[in-house]
């Protein structure tokens, strides 16, 4: 479409999002806004593109939506497919608003776009999605759904009730309870100065002071006394009626008339200044999931309206102590005295969501290359089993018929397109098979910094010098970012021998300013970005090659990929060595956007931190503002998980310290990277260390 190719020409990357953004619904339209906003704080180069079944444009709609038709032209483009939220994986044909009678519902909305993108190789993202999956189906829907979650990059749900629905169709996803990505709100749309919109929705009802938001629902309307009560309790507050839900036939003159003051919005507004009304009450009553979680994510109090018995997604409301059902009287006194409070669980969902909008933005600018394949292997095996049961002939024109029966229904005029894709996909499945066939035969490990970890050690092996129990007990911490603190690495004996033979061979200085940090040190190789031996071997001592043959080993691997949650099994390894000598030091920075993980090993048999040399763990860019420092002690190590929040430093080394701080840095990268240390075509000098006392 128009809008993603000149956002393309600008040089910016494009993130589609697939929904049900076409219906007026609070919640539902509040995705794509929130995606956008998250996106855009972090990197303002990402475009967020909704598509729903219609499409829809301004001014008549609050933003632009484009059309399945669309989506079909669009996906080629995109980097990620982000699918949600909402209680979107379903299989009732029902739809809040008219669609176009080729048009397939509700798959359309979430499995088709899901489908696309990942047959093209494009991570899918599901967006803290709800499922509900208790209407009839298909058998081939469940195969299907089962396959394209495999394909996906992450599977985020909002719910316990949506994660049991989820893994009881598909067993073996990896699927991730999520926040619902409205508990960002606070985040994205900071409540400072009163927007323009919002003063002017002021100026025309004549709102002044404090206000009550009571949803405009005729649930909510039965509750007339007790919202009469509840205003009442907060000083006579004024009244605003806010119709939420529009589709579901939200109305002003559903509430019944209340005493006092009262404020009717007869038209529907749109998303963000209606989660700005919320986010400014001094009280809000209301049935509504998201104006629900509006609210919570703002602080202000809610007085829920049950209109569900039994489980459902509301369930994730009850853990929140800013909220009570509005027929409980002592509960709603206690927090009509509290006032606005956000509360803790508020905030480490928002906290939580900022980890995930981390992820999807790295996603977003650096498409892993590795993952696309395999999601499009996927799909593509899920093809070649569907037509093998259909008895069709000719491999290729049958995945590509069967495929067009299942999903073409509802991209209405796209369909030789959609041929064409499957067709370019298949043959883009033969030319990876084929070379994975010749990269087996000839035991090249093929693209540049392709990660070749060794195999399994075999029974009888020398037993590892690293302590891998040691890195699977621990645990991520969260705060300020992700990241691990892991001591006893190696026994006494094995700390001492690396200790004592700290290379001192093959070392360029590294120092300059890049930006953000400046940096002073020198370095050198002990495994080559992509290489599966150690760089200069002869000036290692034996501890030293048994190091590098355990960093190298596909158990360390496993055991980071464990700890972090990160795939790493194809990312890309470069292991420095680093002397950090007096005066050497590096700035507060976040690391590279292509390294991934970094794990950071020490190995000063002893060190006193007023000498400097201490890594620092920081809540922001200011070197002062310091959460954790670690010193570089063997057998210390620490684990960095790369996001936009990530900063530390190295304090400068003393003048008068008689050693260097010593330590070896081992970078997992995003496929594709290439050495910024090691350039390729670049020979920098290389000098041996004097000696010196180890510390």
């Amino acid at each position: 479409m128009d809008l993603v190719r000149a956002a393309i020409a600008r040089g910016e990357r494009v993130a589609g999002i697939a929904g049900t953004f076409d219906v007026a619904n609070y919640g539902d339209l509040l995705f794509p806004l929130i995606a956008a906003a998250a996106l855009g704080q972090r990197d303002p180069r990402i475009r967020v593109q909704p598509f729903s079944v219609n499409g829809r444009s301004e001014p008549e709609w609050p933003y632009r939506v484009g059309s399945m038709d669309e989506m079909i032209d669009a996906i080629p483009l995109i980097s990620a497919m982000l699918v949600g939220g909402g209680q979107i994986v379903r299989f009732d044909r029902h739809y809040p608003t008219a669609t176009p009678v080729d048009v397939d519902v509700p798959f359309a909305s979430w499995l088709t776009p899901a489908v696309l993108a990942a047959l093209l190789g494009k991570p899918v993202i599901w967006n803290a999605v709800g499922a509900s999956v208790g209407w009839a189906r298909a058998a081939w829907h469940e195969q299907l759904v089962r396959d394209v979650l495999s394909a996906s990059a992450f599977i985020g749900v909002r719910d316990q009730g949506s994660q049991d629905a989820l893994a009881g169709l598909a067993p073996d996803a990896e699927i991730q309870q999520l926040p619902d990505t409205a508990f960002s709100l606070a985040r994205v749309w900071p409540l400072q100065n009163e927007s323009a919109a919002f003063m002017h929705w002021r100026r025309s009802l004549g709102v002044e002071g404090g206000y009550v938001v009571v949803q405009a629902s005729a649930a909510v309307g039965r509750r007339r006394a007790e919202i009469a009560a509840l205003a009442a309790s907060l000083g006579g507050a004024a009244i605003v009626v806010l119709p939420v839900c529009w589709c579901h036939g939200d109305r002003a003159n559903a509430i019944p008339a209340l005493p006092g003051q009262v404020f009717l919005n007869h038209g529907w507004l749109e998303p963000k200044l209606m989660s700005e009304i919320i986010g400014r009450a001094e009280f809000v009553v209301a049935s509504s999931l998201h104006a629900c979680i509006t609210a919570l994510s703002y602080g202000v109090p809610v007085a829920r309206v049950r209109i569900w018995w039994g489980p459902s997604k509301y369930d994730l409301l009850d853990a929140f102590t800013g909220i009570a059902h509005i027929d409980q009287p002592a509960a709603l006194a206690r927090l009509v005295e509290r006032g606005r409070h956000t509360e803790p669980l508020a905030v480490e969902c928002a906290d939580r969501l900022d980890r995930y909008w981390d992820m999807v933005c790295d996603t977003v600018r650096h498409p892993p290359m590795a993952q696309g394949s395999r999601a499009t292997g996927t799909m593509l095996r899920w093809a070649a089993r569907a037509c093998g049961g259909r008895g069709r002939p000719g491999p290729t024109h049958t995945a590509r018929v069967w495929l067009r029966d299942m999903l073409s229904r509802p991209l209405g005029k796209k369909r030789m397109m959609l041929r064409r894709w499957l067709s370019a996909g298949l043959a883009r499945g033969r030319r990876l098979t084929a070379r994975a066939t010749s990269v087996r035969a000839s035991g090249d490990g093929g693209a540049r910094g392709a990660a070749r970890p060794r195999p399994a050690r075999s029974p009888g092996a020398r037993p590892p010098v690293l302590n891998l129990p040691r890195i699977a007990q621990q645990a991520m911490d969260t705060t300020p970012f992700r990241w691990a603190f892991i001591d006893r690495l190696f026994s006494d004996d094995d700390a001492a021998a690396l200790a004592a033979t700290f290379p001192h061979d093959q070392f360029r200085t590294v120092k300059g300013y890049d930006g953000e940090k400046g940096y002073e040190y020198v370095a050198r190789s002990l495994v080559h970005m992509g290489a599966d031996e150690p760089s200069h071997v002869e000036g290692l001592s034996p501890a030293w090659r048994a190091l590098a043959d355990d960093l190298l080993s596909a158990e360390y691997r496993s055991a980071l990929s464990q700890l972090t949650g990160r795939n790493l099994a194809s990312a890309p390894m470069e292991v420095n060595v680093v002397h950090y000598g007096p005066g050497a030091w590096m700035g507060p920075h976040l690391d590279l956007k292509e390294k991934v993980v970094t794990h950071v090993l020490y190995f000063n048999e002893a060190w006193d931190p007023e000498l400097g040399g201490c890594l620092n763990i920081l809540k922001s860019s200011d070197p002062g503002d310091v959460h954790a420092t670690i010193p570089p002690v063997v057998g210390n190590s620490v684990l960095l998980v790369r996001s936009n929040h990530s900063w530390h430093s190295v304090s400068r080394v003393a003048a008068q310290c008689q050693t260097s701080r010593r330590s070896i840095n081992v970078i997992f990268h995003l496929p594709g990277s290439i050495s910024t240390m090691w350039p390729p075509g670049k020979a920098p000098v290389l000098r041996d260390l004097v000696p010196v006392p180890r510390g």
